[in-house]
């Protein structure tokens, strides 16, 4: 089994991802709903505060926006 990103950070993550022009839009990580992400599960906070680290906006959208820095 390879596992390439398991010592990436989220913000590691999100600019690899970015650079290889990954469909983020279309990744998921919300626990609570699964028609609009929640913001606030931690799941949603990972990511949030990966892309928040990495100076971009998330492509998707949210219920509720924290700053999560």
């Amino acid at each position: 089994v390879e596992t390439p990103i398991i010592n990436f950070s989220k913000k590691k993550i999100v600019t690899e991802s970015l650079k290889l022009k990954a469909p983020l839009h279309l990744s998921w990580s919300c626990y609570k709903e699964n028609e609009l992400a929640c913001g606030e599960c931690d799941s949603c906070a990972l990511r949030l505060r990966g892309f928040q680290q990495a100076g971009f906006a998330d492509p998707l959208k949210y219920k509720k926006i924290l700053n999560y820095i």
